[in-house]
């Protein structure tokens, strides 16, 4: 019989942000694998006594960020084989900035695995609520903070300085660490002038949900890792 991964989102903070479909799934688990455990969910289900493994050592050995993917999702594909049936947990929604969930739906089909989705909140609404904006009326573009650079000329006019330019909204996500966030601002700074306001929110739909606004030439200023629930 073929292996089965379940892939749970775990919403954008604790466990109370979770769905009803969601809790129940990571619950009653036979074999639970978080991709990461500095997530808030993943202090109560410890205190809860719910078992788990994490992928967190393979962040800290890997070279770089597609090292650290591809050996999540080996590990993911050896336990559906080994074990038949595994619960794979992501922060936020299996469908939003999730590279592992991407790289796992590609490689299950030709290891025999059959991958199915308990979904979760990604991170966008509650960021948005915190900005006050809506997409429907206010459009939002969203890219992954590590390729900004890569990205930027997709969003932008060809002279975004110019008087009169209109600039997106541009919502940048995998913002965690200090260095990201400084390339982000390097990106931004070619296309939008130093002073622009940029707001930087920090564990949205969380209790200590922090929003800061700055210019743009200091969004990096007094910051150190933002951590994973960055944007």
């Amino acid at each position: 019989m073929p292996g089965r991964v379940t892939v749970v989102g775990l919403g954008p903070a604790g466990i109370t942000e979770m769905t009803v479909g969601a809790v129940a799934a990571v619950r009653g688990a036979t074999r639970l694998l978080l991709r990461t455990s500095r997530h808030p969910a993943a202090a109560t289900l410890a205190a809860e006594g719910v078992a788990f493994d994490t992928c967190d050592d393979l962040y800290d050995a890997a070279a770089d960020l597609g090292s650290a993917y591809a050996g999540i999702v080996d590990r993911v594909l050896d336990l559906a084989a080994s074990d038949g049936d595994v619960t794979y947990a992501v922060p936020g929604s299996p469908h939003v900035a999730e590279a592992t969930v991407r790289l796992l739906c590609e490689r299950a089909g030709p290891a025999a695995v059959d991958v199915e989705f308990v979904e979760g909140m990604s991170f966008l609404e509650p960021v948005l609520a915190a900005v006050g904006a809506d997409p429907a009326v206010d459009g939002v573009a969203v890219c992954d903070g590590r390729d900004l650079a890569a990205q930027i000329e997709r969003w932008f006019p060809p002279q975004p300085h110019a008087e009169g330019a209109e600039l997106p909204n541009l919502l940048v996500c995998q913002v965690d660490r200090a260095g990201v966030l400084s390339d982000v601002k390097l990106a931004l700074l070619d296309v939008v002038a130093p002073e622009h306001e940029v707001v930087l929110v920090l564990g949205a739909a969380s209790p200590d949900a922090e929003v800061h606004r700055s210019p743009l030439a200091q969004l990096d200023w007094g910051q150190v890792d933002p951590g994973p629930l960055a944007t």
